[in-house]
């Protein structure tokens, strides 16, 4: 009775040679290039929404100074020389606009220049526009 559960000729042994499997060292080298893969992956993932974020922030400045630009042309206005600050919210985010007007060489035209900045990193620009103006005489 022994004999039908623990084979003594080595009867037991024929079928481990054709049925061979991975060792732990080839799983652990696949599971490093995957974490490895997986790694890189999260890294691109974070890097896009960064860089969403910019893209909005900037498309957003980009359409506050737009808007100033398009005032000054629709109502005619002659803006005086010098800097001028003001809030220019746009969508659910604060900016802040610089308006920087320069006479020209020709008294009937001003450059005029919006600057906008995030209210969160008012060191970093996110838009800026210029334009010339003329003074209809």
């Amino acid at each position: 009775m022994g004999s039908n559960y623990f084979p003594v000729n080595g009867d037991h042994c024929k079928g481990l040679e054709q049925s061979r499997g991975f060792t732990l060292l080839e799983v652990l080298v696949a599971l490093v290039i995957v974490a490895t893969a997986l790694a890189a992956a999260m890294r691109a993932v974070t890097s896009l929404t960064v860089n969403i974020g910019d893209i909005r922030e900037n498309a957003e400045g980009g359409w506050s100074a737009e808007n100033r630009i398009t005032e000054i042309a629709i109502t005619g206005e002659w803006p005086d020389i010098g800097t001028l600050s003001f809030s220019c919210p746009q969508g659910d985010r604060d900016y802040v606009c610089e308006q920087q007007v320069d006479q020209t060489p020709n008294p009937y035209f001003r450059r005029v220049e919006v600057l906008v900045r995030s209210t969160a990193h008012r060191d970093r620009v996110v838009a800026r526009l210029s334009r010339i103006v003329s003074d209809e005489p």
